[in-house]
């Protein structure tokens, strides 16, 4: 489909298109879906005539919607209902909700039927195309019992569909839907996903899309790229000059991780900000490193070695503690 050329209902349907987008925690893959989305001029274009239809057609261009934490159908309908219903209410103030009776119902949530539902209205909007992030929440490790009785420790911890319907719905959606589907996870969640999936080909049909972090500080995507333009936002008098042996400690104590870069050189000058001298020292990154980002450190430290019995104690890495992260943001206590 051409962007604002609207589509008529006897225009013939291929199968949907599929994509992934895997890279560990941190690594800008959310960032970067919503800024290519952000290409568009508007979310939700008006066609002022559409076929067989009296007046004008709103078209949505794309959604996006995270996989709830508890990998169960009926909490993936709601999260895209409700988003589907918030993004509405922003571009048609005082709109009406049109999932809201689906929402209110108490009684036992039949997840098949609520995303059925959902699909149809999105079907209506002749939506473009459909973003679910951190596809990893379909998956939960296995049992105690049966991660005891693995034999091969470097292939790392094994994990189980939490509920088959969500997966069904996908598989489903790839073969008869009417419009293209984007999942982005870590490895852990898209190796699971398309072990499961009968054809992975289904999600290379438009694009596999790997997020690498940095393993070098030689790496022109890193140096020139990154690198070079973080050291800029140097805020003191003194800044360190942006040599080698400076992106070298960068790479060495984050794992090349972006996310955990960005929160290395925030801390570092938290540290900084306790003396008097208005400067930044490698002493700073190192003792940030040791103290507000210690709890990952023994995960940077099996990255950086690529040892795979190291690597395998962790399902992305990177432990996703929400609770961590937020402290870190807002904690304004001394090192």
């Amino acid at each position: 489909m051409i962007y604002g050329e609207p589509l008529t209902h006897k225009t013939p349907r291929a199968p949907a298109m599929a994509a992934a987008i895997v890279g560990h925690s941190g690594t800008g893959k959310t960032d970067a879906s919503l800024r290519a989305f952000g290409c568009y001029p508007s979310q939700i274009i008006t066609h002022d005539s559409f076929p067989n239809i009296v007046g004008e057609q709103h078209q949505v261009v794309y959604f996006s919607v995270d996989a709830p934490p508890s990998g169960h159908s009926a909490d993936l309908a709601t999260n895209l209902m409700r988003g589907w219903d918030t993004m509405m209410s922003q571009h048609f103030p005082g709109s009406i909700e049109r999932f809201a009776s689906t929402l209110e119902k108490k009684e036992r949530r039949d997840g098949a039927k609520m995303l059925d539902e959902w699909n149809q209205v999105a079907n209506s909007f002749f939506l473009g195309i459909l973003h679910i992030d951190e596809i990893q929440n379909f998956f939960k490790l296995q049992s105690l019992e049966k991660r005891k009785k693995r034999t091969d420790k470097t292939e790392g911890l094994q994990l189980s569909i939490v509920e088959d319907q969500c997966l069904k719905w996908i598989l489903s959606h790839t073969n008869t839907g009417q419009f293209p589907l984007l999942v982005s996870g870590t490895p852990d969640g898209i190796g699971a996903l398309t072990k499961r999936l009968s054809n992975i080909e289904r999600f290379a049909s438009s694009g596999y899309h790997v997020f690498p972090h940095f393993e070098s500080a030689n790496n022109p995507n890193f140096y020139d790229g990154f690198f070079m333009h973080l050291v800029k936002y140097q805020f003191v008098k003194k800044p360190i000059p942006p040599t080698l042996e400076f992106a070298e400690l960068i790479i060495e104590l984050s794992g090349g991780i972006q996310r955990l870069i960005i929160a290395l050189w925030i801390a570092a000058h938290r540290v900084a900000f306790e003396r008097k001298e208005d400067d930044l020292r490698f002493e700073d990154f190192k003792r940030a490193a040791n103290t507000y980002l210690a709890p990952v450190g023994p995960a940077v430290a099996a990255l950086r070695s690529k040892d795979p019995l190291r690597m395998a104690k962790y399902e992305d890495l990177i432990p996703r503690d929400d609770g961590y992260w937020a402290t870190f943001w807002t904690s304004v206590s001394t090192v």
